[in-house]
């Protein structure tokens, strides 16, 4: 009987069909990323509480009656009508709010534009719903104001700049270089930004102004660069064979930085007219790009070059230009 079990087993074995090989999954290729216009646009548009989907956004690019005459990214002629139709209403209920808050100064925190909730947001340190209540009805009726209570009014916080202001060349004995110090109304606070290697300086400035971090954030890069003397990055530019690029160009430099830091002074540019530049910049290191203008469609990276600055020195840089660089003169 075993043998004979044996049998059988063996004959449904050899009968049984053998396992279906596994198939393919069939997956799904990844969309494309959107170009730097588009991803822009869609970015943009949620700021200013605009439609932001990828789709109506190329649509909307790819559209010729598109115009960016409104803002900076291409818009319909309806929604620059529809966004600018808003901009005058806000515009109308901030202007109440504000002329009903000299008033009541000692209770009023501030006002904000909230784009993307299409609301105007009017913040009180207390009984906010009557002063919304109080506003509406100087304006007549209903409007896109919404209300937050909060602690500090707007004029403890511009006094606290102002007292910032006229009180900071302490910090430099204490390792810190106060860069800006302003009012954040949404965020109900000061903000003051500091260069700083000091893991202690925010303590030790609110104990200095006696004040603690509900009304005044502060912010250090960690580093200190600012109290550095600043380098000098003296570039050559060059085409892709080696020789100078032509003189009286059109090229620009921007620049990126690894850390903390700047280049240039203010908001003037640097050009690269005689193939040569000279650039101030903080110790660090620093990515030179070099820009050439397209029309219609703003600059491009035609080349670019890593340095490292010490402090007070000079660094010399070469950055050849890509095959086939677009050099306009």
């Amino acid at each position: 009987m075993l043998v004979a079990a044996a049998i059988v087993v063996a004959v449904f074995a050899a009968c049984s069909p053998a396992a279906p090989a596994s198939l393919p999954v069939a997956t799904e290729a990844a969309p494309e990323p959107a170009s730097a216009e588009i991803a822009y646009a869609m970015h943009q548009r949620e700021v200013f509480g605009l439609r932001a989907d990828r789709e109506w956004v190329e649509q909307v690019a790819a559209d010729p009656r598109a115009t960016t005459f409104t803002l900076d990214f291409p818009m319909l002629p309806e929604e620059e009508a529809e966004f600018t139709r808003r901009q005058v209403d806000f515009d109308t209920v901030a202007a109440a709010v504000k002329a009903y808050a000299q008033t009541v100064p000692e209770a009023f925190g501030g006002v904000y534009i909230d784009q993307p909730r299409h609301v105007v947001v009017a913040l009180w340190t207390a009984t906010p719903e009557m002063h919304r209540v109080r506003v509406i009805e100087r304006l007549g009726g209903w409007a896109p104001l919404e209300v937050r209570q909060v602690r500090h009014t707007e004029q403890e916080l511009d006094d606290l700049v102002a007292r910032i202001g006229s009180d900071w060349d302490w910090m430099k004995g204490a390792g810190a270089l106060p860069l800006s110090a302003g009012t954040e109304i949404i965020d109900n606070l000061v903000s003051l930004q500091v260069s700083s290697a000091n893991p202690a300086i925010g303590a030790q400035i609110l104990l200095h102004y006696g004040v603690g971090p509900d009304i005044l954030r502060v912010d250090s890069d960690g580093s200190g660069v600012f109290l550095l003397p600043r380098g000098t990055v003296k570039g050559t530019v060059v085409m892709a064979g080696g020789k100078p690029v032509p003189g009286r160009n059109e090229l620009m430099l921007q620049w990126e930085g690894d850390g903390p830091g700047e280049c240039g002074v203010g908001d003037m540019g640097y050009g690269v007219g005689t193939g040569r530049f000279e650039l101030p910049c903080s110790p660090g290191g620093w990515t030179i790009l070099v820009m050439t203008p397209v029309p219609d469609d703003g600059w491009e990276e035609v080349g670019r070059g890593h340095v490292v600055v010490p402090p007070g020195a000079t660094v010399e840089l070469r950055i050849t230009l890509e095959p086939g660089a677009r050099v306009r003169t």
